[in-house]
């Protein structure tokens, strides 16, 4: 009497003409003719009696049941039963075979095949339909679908792709190697594919593709910390970026998933003019943006300021006059510092009883923004001035004798202007020594 139980992957060798079949229950161990059989398996016999045994988990033997008895009791089932029981094992099959199909094209190699096939070829939405996309309004499949290397495309289709190798990182990430010819032969490529946390048909973990060739993964941007930054029209914000604010420095940094490629990234600013700028985004580039140009009208008030200034502030100076005239033009909390300054220039210039200025003018001003930054919430202008000027003076030796001498050149000062109570106030100061 011959039987075929042996199982190879999972499935018996031979299947003999015989239906009879024995159907092995999960709680317990049976043996067929005092030979073990697994749990879970389906064998098929091509003998007329055999005699199955088991055993429960208490360990004792329960009793034994000849095939043909079991047959005979299927056989004797009302109708209704033999269907329900037929409907039954129909639909284990069927989830089975559906199983088996769903995991064929879900397994990660297979995601990875379909990108780099669909990727070569130019079939960009089962591209999209591949990639890992992390939650975010930037991945959208419009976004997606408006990026020029989404419309490229090769000479030729792809061929004969075979998967080389294949390396696990860590638990959620894999790693494949791929040999395809395309434009060339052997030509090679590597797809790397994460973990979602779905699962397809509530069983299979979800494999997507990580590819920064489509997506800038937390692309970087920095801005001054006044700025307002949006992406293709969409503003960045805690919920869709993440923002870290370095009050210290005045910068803020913007980590956000989008799609690589040139993106339009607007910003504004109170007190500047608000500006578009194209930019192409990756993972692994830095983007700064801080060139938005300080408002006209604010431009012209404070340069304007700035040129009545500096010669008034030399005038002083000349006249051996102490800073005290200069305080309606400094911001309250910034007078130390600019009398300190102006000070320190005084002497520079006065500091010999034997000369003094009898005349200086300064005309042939180029003022320009050097720079706005905000500090500990407030907003400032650096200003760089270059002017011509020209002094007059005379110098008593030491026997008495007068001599008139006339000096023209040019030098270049910097202020620094802030908002104080609606006005524009002189918050730092650095004044050039006058050659006389």
């Amino acid at each position: 009497m011959e039987n075929s139980y042996k199982v190879e992957n999972d499935r018996p060798i031979k299947r003999p003409y015989s239906s009879d079949r024995v159907i092995v229950r999960s709680d317990r161990v049976y043996k067929i003719d005092d030979k073990p059989i697994q749990r879970g398996k389906v064998y098929h016999y091509d003998f007329d009696d055999s005699y199955v045994t088991g055993e429960g988990n208490n360990g004792k033997r329960s009793t034994g049941f000849d095939i043909n008895e079991i047959n005979a009791k299927i056989k004797s089932m009302p109708k209704k039963t033999k269907v329900r029981l037929a409907t039954a094992v129909g639909v284990i099959c069927l989830i089975g075979i559906g199983a088996g199909t769903i995991s064929s094209v879900a397994s990660p190699s297979a995601v990875a095949k379909k990108f780099v096939v669909a990727s070569y070829n130019g079939d960009f939405d089962k591209v999209y339909s591949c990639l890992y996309l992390p939650e975010s309004p930037f991945l959208k499949k419009e976004n997606f679908d408006a990026k020029e290397n989404v419309n490229e495309k090769n000479e030729k289709k792809i061929k004969n792709v075979k998967l080389i190798s294949k390396e696990d990182i860590g638990t959620d990430s894999k790693e494949f190697y791929f040999e395809y010819d395309g434009n060339e032969k052997g030509m090679y490529t590597d797809v790397t594919l994460r973990k979602t946390g779905e699962r397809v048909i509530g069983v299979f973990p979800e494999w997507k593709v990580y590819s920064e060739n489509y997506v800038a993964y937390g692309a970087k941007l920095t801005a001054p910390n006044n700025y307002n930054l949006s992406i293709d029209g969409i503003a960045l914000t805690d919920e869709n970026a993440k923002i870290f604010d370095n009050e210290e420095d005045g910068i803020k940094t913007y980590r956000v998933d989008v799609f690589s490629g040139s993106n339009v990234i607007d910003a504004s600013a109170e007190y500047m003019k608000s500006d578009s700028f194209k930019y192409y985004l990756s993972s692994n580039k830095e983007i700064k943006i801080d060139n938005l140009e300080l408002d006209d009208n604010i431009k012209k008030t404070v340069v304007d300021q700035f040129e009545k200034f500096i010669p008034f502030v030399y005038g002083e100076i000349a006249n051996r006059r102490n800073a005290d005239g200069l305080k309606t033009y400094i911001g309250n909390e910034y007078l130390n510092d600019v009398n300190r300054e102006y000070s320190s220039t005084y002497n520079s210039i006065n500091s010999n009883s034997r000369y003094r200025i009898t005349g200086i003018s300064l005309n042939n001003f180029e003022t320009e923004v050097d720079r706005t930054y905000v500090y500990e919430g407030k907003f400032y202008v650096e200003l760089k001035m270059s002017f011509r000027y020209k002094v007059n003076s005379s110098y008593t030796s030491i026997f008495g004798r007068n001599r008139t001498t006339s000096n023209t050149s040019r030098a270049v000062v910097y202020g620094t202007y802030v908002k104080e109570n609606e006005q524009w106030k002189i918050a730092d100061l650095d004044l050039k020594k006058l050659y006389t």
